[in-house]
């Protein structure tokens, strides 16, 4: 009995040792987990996308072991890494189930977090007053953050969220506090954060060298980090100011380099901006197709992640595109849709850009009242909005954080910088109210100069539509006649003139009309207007006559001349991709010409009924072909 009893005693003591063993062990695992989870966060080296997975996996191992500490942060990195990869709803619902589903009280640095990751969605989407309420939070919070990588980033945030607000003073003030915190903890990542946010401001103020100079500042710290998803970054903006600069080839180089360094980094949303600045280049090159079809995936992607600010870009990219292509149609929707989004932005640049590309939309649809209202409108949006203190402030910062840099590179230089930053102060102050009176002078004459230039150019507009063709944009039948009519002319008094006059119908017009629709009709028309204006070389004229007929007006041209037109337009209206056309399908012509013939022509239209009348003569043998009445 007495071995029975002490063989169980020596069980429940193996049993104890054994737990408190287990427990030791699981303890000794979560802080090897919150380590682990440290590590990842501050690991260059990885992409946001490889992040995510080590990330899920880790949150299973959590789950499993009821890890609750560690769990938590996991969520917190995973919420951050969505934000990175600007995938801001599945973000936002991650946040939300942490809130909602925590049995205690977030510690500080945790909340702290959570309400950086809300500030970034925030940014996009939510109202000035949340931002500003999210704003006043975090600053309440940052003294007594124990971490100094975390109080940088909070002074990041809230600068990068003053940036969208259009509050530069602020965000310059919160974004050089980050960059000094950054810079005395040795944290090359936060210091090209900052960096890059600086520049941006400069990007905004229109400044794109110096907005370069920072991005280029920038490269060099994150060449250190060797983050192929932060590099794409920094390639994208050095891309966008080089457009903004004029550089177009050297901008798609970068905008190439950034597609590639998001490629290698599992970045998708890098690759999406920059295929669309790459669209922004082909609407400069006016290839309006490929303009909207890159936007449209843009906007389709940032429709998807709740990026409102660029779907608002997208969207007014391809709206110009339509009105290259003539398409007021498409025009018109795409402002609704602009409309619609920058109600949900608020901010009055935004504003200010829609009121210009609807006033453009307005004036190309020949509602030019409507289009004088809202360019007045907007105007005075402009005035409104303009606040000469804040400027003053931006400005005064952008001084002293350029100064602050270059102490930082250079020590020796500190005396002597400080007294050119006093006597630079003194000469403003000297200067602001002079400055100020001119400014407001030159204000007024501006205004009554850009008034009358309005004026005038609406006026010179109306005068251009009497002689335009809405649809093709081409000549219309009174201009082709009256410059028929001089040609016609001067052909008189010369006794050498070779001058002929050649009418053109399209074959079978109506039945593309009956066949594939008016709207397909139009864009036939369109195209062979394009066909004609590349085609008929400089001194030579064509217009639309009427319909689907055509008029061309050649001075000193020979039949060979005639039969190239013919040729080359038949030829490229049937290369041309005609939207409801199908491929297969060819589209024909007549062409009837006549020369000018001083003894039998008393007015221009004897040789232009000449010319109807050879017009007939191709009909009749089967369409499809050239007739020339020469003079013998």
């Amino acid at each position: 009995m007495n071995q029975i009893s002490l063989l169980i005693l020596i069980v429940l003591l193996a049993s104890l040792i054994f737990k408190d063993a287990y427990a030791a062990d699981e303890m000794i695992q979560e802080d090897q987990m919150l380590d682990k989870i440290s590590e990842l966060y501050h690991r260059d080296t990885n992409s946001p996308s490889s992040k995510l997975t080590t990330t899920k996996e880790l949150e299973v191992l959590a789950r499993n072991n009821n890890w609750q500490n560690a769990l938590l942060k996991l969520k917190i990195l995973e919420a951050q890494l969505q934000v990175e990869m600007r995938d801001l709803p599945t973000a936002e619902k991650i946040i939300d189930e942490l809130e909602r589903t925590s049995d205690r009280s977030l510690e500080l640095e945790n909340k702290v977090k959570i309400q950086l990751i809300r500030l970034k969605i925030f940014d996009n989407s939510k109202s000035i007053n949340d931002i500003e309420r999210l704003h006043e939070e975090l600053l309440a919070s940052v003294d007594i953050l124990a971490s100094e990588d975390l109080q940088s980033r909070v002074y990041q945030h809230v600068g990068d969220s003053h940036t969208r607000l259009e509050e530069y003073g602020a965000a310059i003030r919160y974004l050089s506090s980050a960059y000094n915190i950054s810079k005395n903890i040795d944290d090359v990542r936060g210091m090209a954060n900052q960096l890059n946010s600086l520049a941006a401001i400069y990007t905004i103020e229109k400044d794109y060298k110096t907005a370069i100079r920072y991005y280029t500042l920038a490269y060099e710290q994150v060449q250190k980090l060797n983050s192929a998803h932060f590099r794409s970054i920094i390639e994208y903006n050095i891309g966008y100011n080089q457009y903004r600069e004029g550089n177009f080839e050297e901008a798609e180089i970068y905008y190439l380099r950034a597609i590639a360094s998001g490629k290698e980094a599992n970045f998708e949303a890098i690759g999406v901006y920059a295929r669309q600045q790459i669209g922004v280049l082909k609407l400069q090159s006016q290839e309006w197709e490929e303009t909207i079809e890159l936007n449209q995936l843009a906007f389709d992607f940032y429709e998807k992640v709740g990026d409102t600010v660029r779907q608002f870009f997208s969207v007014n990219t391809m709206a110009q595109a339509a009105l290259g292509m003539k398409d007021f149609d498409a025009a018109t929707r795409y402002l609704q849709t602009s409309s619609e989004l920058v109600s949900i932005l608020n901010v009055p640049d935004r504003q200010i850009e829609f009121n210009s590309l609807a006033a453009d939309v307005y004036y190309q649809q020949g509602q030019y009242q409507k289009a004088y209202d809202v360019l007045k409108d907007n105007f005075q949006l402009q005035q409104s909005t303009f606040d000469d203190k804040q400027e003053k402030q931006a400005q005064k910062h952008k001084i002293e954080f350029d100064t602050a840099l270059v102490l930082s590179q250079n020590e020796a230089l500190t005396a002597r910088e400080k007294l050119s930053q006093s006597v630079i102060t003194e000469q403003l102050q000297k200067e602001r109210f002079l400055s100020l009176v001119i400014g407001l002078t030159i204000c007024c004459f501006l205004l009554i100069g850009w008034i009358l230039i309005k004026q005038i150019r609406v006026r010179d507009k109306f005068k251009q539509l009497a002689f335009i063709d809405a649809l093709t944009n081409s000549p219309n039948r009174r201009a082709i006649l009256n410059t028929a009519e001089n040609v016609f002319n001067e052909a008189k008094d010369s006794a050498n003139s070779r001058f002929f006059i050649g009418v053109i119908d399209i074959d079978y017009f109506k039945r593309i009309n009956d066949r594939f629709g008016h709207d397909v009709g139009d864009n036939v028309l369109f195209t062979f207007a394009k066909a004609c204006k590349k085609n008929v070389k400089e001194g030579e004229f064509f217009g639309r006559y009427g319909g689907e007929e055509w008029l061309l007006v050649l001075p000193n041209s020979s039949e060979a001349d005639i039969a190239r037109i013919f040729k080359c337009v038949r030829a490229y209206v049937n290369e041309k991709t005609i939207a409801g056309i199908p491929d297969d399908y060819e589209i024909t012509f007549c062409l009837g010409a006549a020369q000018y013939d001083s003894k039998q022509d008393n007015e221009v239209n004897d040789v232009i009924t000449r010319a109807d009348k050879k017009l007939y003569v191709a009909k009749d043998n089967g369409r499809d072909q050239l007739q020339i009445d020469a003079k013998q």
